[in-house]
């Protein structure tokens, strides 16, 4: 594959195995980010708490 390719396929390597996304078939992916942060929570936390916590990391790790 090209160049671009290849790294577009090594960062979603990355971003999957940290469980910000998920593989969902057909070479797409879905943003998983918002589960793993309310898995983190245990489901305790409400909705506005886990979308502050996502805002936060995507944010400090400039993830958008």
């Amino acid at each position: 594959g090209s160049g671009e390719r290849q790294y577009a396929y090594a960062r979603n390597r990355t971003l999957r195995k940290a469980g910000v996304i998920e593989h969902a078939g057909a070479g797409r992916y879905r943003y998983a980010l918002t589960d793993l942060v309310d898995e983190a929570f245990d489901g305790t936390a409400d909705g506005q708490t886990v979308a502050d916590a996502v805002a936060a990391i995507e944010s400090a790790t400039d993830i958008d």
